[in-house]
């Protein structure tokens, strides 16, 4: 008789025992009724970049008492309900603490937090909204007018005004043959492309504009370029001007676009053109385009060459293109001389 009631005695802190019974590192726990339960954790590893947040849920134990808590609040923080908000680069853990009826020990478990440094935004301004060419045909040819004899002095400017007046020209009509009487332009640099000469030009009519047809060229406003094309160099087709620089420009960070050049080659097995450009007298600047006439994009952030990186502040740049498909960049300089530079690709 006193056997079996040590025996029962026995049996019943067994089954105490087995009710309070509770394990942190795989989660299980007995519940009064004998049956097993598997508590878990949504994710035991997680990673956020800066600001972003992600709710963890516990599973398992609907009746316990859940309380959270973070090992580094300054670079991952929890609030009671479960949401890991990242705060700032860095590790940390986040633990979920589950008291369930009735069990003397509680669970934690943890999910281990990696949070990432937002990736900088891309400063590249959109691509201009230049017309692009229909393929494989260009535009219709238009004749170049023939300039006024008796010139009106006010002066056009195709992009903001609604009426075309020519301006006067340097040399008598009989000794001359402009390529363009509606707005200035000067530095022109040709390409040829498919049978066709694209001519690339600074655009002088910003300054005269902006200075109030004062006659005073310190080419501190012009920003942007002028192309013009023919197939017979005879009559000339007007592709109009493309903001390159300034504040509406592709590259907003510069101010000026000054003696542009063009050239294309074929990179991964697409045609690309590329203008290079001087701002100011101290930088030169590059954009890309799909085709001769754009619209242009800025491709890398920054300015190609500063003054710094060479003996002299670079000016009016020319690029040619090996036969091997090396291409070198050619540009003159406040000190004198020419320089000439390998470029990468």
């Amino acid at each position: 008789m006193k056997k079996r009631k040590a025996l029962k005695q026995v049996a019943v802190l067994l089954l105490i025992f087995a009710m309070t019974f509770t394990m942190s590192e795989n989660s299980v726990f007995v519940s009064a009724a004998g049956k097993s339960t598997k508590v878990k954790i949504s994710a035991k590893k997680l990673t956020l970049t800066v600001g972003k947040s992600k709710k963890l849920k516990i599973t398992g134990a609907e009746d316990a008492k859940i309380t959270w808590k973070s090992s580094n609040k300054k670079v991952a923080s929890v609030s009671q309900k479960g949401k890991v908000k990242a705060v700032k680069k860095g590790k940390a853990n986040i633990t979920a603490t589950v008291r369930v009826k009735k069990q003397k020990s509680p669970i934690k478990l943890v999910c281990k937090v990696t949070v990432k440094a937002k990736p900088e935004e891309n400063k590249t301004p959109a691509a201009t909204t230049a017309p692009t060419p229909e393929t494989p045909t260009m535009p219709p040819v238009t004749p170049t007018p023939e300039p006024s004899v008796n010139p009106n002095h006010e002066y056009y400017l195709p992009t903001t005004e609604g009426y075309q007046t020519y301006a006067p020209s340097a040399k008598e009509v009989s000794v001359n043959n402009p390529l363009l009487t509606n707005s200035y332009a000067c530095d022109p640099y040709a390409m040829e492309y498919n049978g066709r000469i694209y001519v690339y030009m600074t655009n002088d009519s910003q300054q005269y504009e902006k200075t109030y047809y004062a006659g005073n060229n310190t080419y501190e406003n012009i920003a942007g370029i002028h192309i013009i094309s023919t197939d017979d160099m005879v009559n000339w087709t007007d592709h109009g001007i493309f903001q390159i620089t300034g504040k509406n420009g592709v590259c907003s960070y510069m101010n000026c676009c000054w003696a542009p050049c063009a050239v294309h080659k074929t990179v991964n097995g697409k045609e690309k053109f590329y203008i290079y450009f001087t701002n100011g007298g101290w930088q030169m600047g590059v954009v890309e385009a799909d085709s001769p006439i754009g619209p242009f994009r800025d491709v890398k952030g920054e300015a190609l060459l500063n003054s710094s990186d060479t003996s002299s502040s670079p000016l009016d740049p020319a690029c040619f293109i090996d036969d091997d498909g090396t291409a070198y960049l050619t540009y003159g300089g406040s000190r004198g001389g020419a320089r000439i530079r390998k470029l990468a690709d």
